[in-house]
């Protein structure tokens, strides 16, 4: 696929935009423009709902020479951007239990519900400690303030938990076939301290209709 495009094209391959399902028609061909004519790599959901963000997803597929890759921040699973889904703990509550397969079940639901609708990308989890208490930023986004206990967490959860869920975890749903996303385990640069550094590869797929069961008010 790549090796069809222009030079100019597969630069811009490498440009994520940031998109709204909550705004106007102005924005949606806004976005759309540089998805025809510029065939930018993807776009970042920030806000909207999620039978908005799915119909929005799969618009913009058609439009794309190559297929967009999707992203979002989503660390206390989509509710963090969309309204009306699912709110899961923020991770410093996280960080205050024992037992870290419930960290992992949550994972998996984050997961399902990023493939609903149509996610490639989770940029979470934030793998900083809450080192700066000068800094509000990391605060309860964090597993804690603790070093030694953050990296914990990450360790364990990389085999069985959050992380490695959302990157490789896979199910079966009505769809009937396995399903992935992404993770990305992120730091604030300049922000806090990172207790480590997670990064891994990702498959790509659309929005399924089924994501208005995440249930909003259109």
């Amino acid at each position: 696929m790549l090796t069809s495009l222009s030079e100019e094209e597969r630069i811009a391959q490498l440009f994520m935009v940031a998109a709204y399902s909550n705004k106007d028609e102005s924005h949606k061909q806004e976005i759309t423009d540089l998805v025809e004519q510029y065939k930018i790599g993807g776009v970042m959901f920030l806000q909207g709902g999620p039978v908005r963000q799915a119909k929005f997803t799969n618009y913009l597929q058609e439009y794309s020479k190559v297929p967009l890759m999707i992203a979002i921040d989503a660390e206390w699973g989509v509710a963090m951007r969309l309204d009306s889904a699912l709110r899961f703990p923020w991770q410093m509550t996280l960080g205050a239990i024992e037992d870290t397969t419930l960290i992992y079940d949550m994972g998996v639901e984050i997961a399902r519900q990023c493939k609903l609708l149509g996610i490639h990308i989770n940029f979470a989890p934030v793998i900083d400690v809450n080192s700066n208490p000068k800094n509000p930023i990391i605060n309860n986004r964090s597993f804690g303030e603790d070093p030694q206990k953050v990296a914990r967490i990450l360790t364990e959860v990389q085999g069985t938990a959050l992380q490695t869920n959302i990157q490789f975890h896979t199910y079966n749903t009505n769809l009937s076939e396995k399903m992935r996303i992404i993770a990305d385990g992120k730091v604030g640069i300049g922000e806090s301290s990172p207790a480590a550094l997670l990064h891994v590869e990702h498959d790509s797929g659309t929005a399924y209709n089924g994501a208005s069961e995440l249930t909003e008010s259109v």
